[in-house]
């Protein structure tokens, strides 16, 4: 399967998303905590006057925590029917590209959709379908996914 995709870091990992699915990119603005939510979820932003939840997806990554920097940028995408953010460490290109499926069990709530080549590498590849309902990954299996997929390419 192929088309555009939005390629990201995260704690070192590359990522990617499909660009019919990220809505746009924007400077990381003050996000504010909202007390009971889920470990999923850091806070919700004002998205031109709606409320607009921010997904983090370090956690849902099983990658280290990390505290927000004004130079990071959040992504807004489609999740399903609904908008959210996702915090990434930086925006690195838009190109045409190719997904490869993940082989063998995807105890991950879907999250990842697979893997795209890019210059010599494979990023994850992420659905934000699942964004709102993802199983967050066991510490370190995305990095480790990610390294697996440095050696095969």
């Amino acid at each position: 399967m192929g088309g555009h995709l939005v390629t990201f870091v995260v704690d070192g990992v590359a990522c990617s998303l499909p660009m019919e699915q990220v809505e746009q990119v924007v400077a990381m603005p003050a996000i504010t905590p909202l007390p009971g939510a889920d470990r999923r979820v850091l806070g919700v932003i004002d998205l031109h006057g709606s409320p607009c939840l921010v997904i983090n997806l370090r956690r849902l990554l099983g990658l280290r925590e990390a505290p927000i920097q004004p130079e990071q940028h959040l992504l807004i995408v489609r999740a399903g029917q609904r908008i959210c953010a996702v915090g990434v460490d930086q925006v690195l290109d838009v190109a045409a590209g190719d997904v490869l499926t993940v082989p063998g069990d995807r105890p991950d709530g879907e999250l990842i959709r697979g893997l795209s080549p890019s210059g010599g590498l494979l990023n994850l590849v992420l659905d934000t379908a699942h964004l709102l309902d993802a199983i967050p990954l066991a510490l370190g299996r995305a990095r480790k996914l990610a390294t697996v997929a440095e050696i095969a390419a």
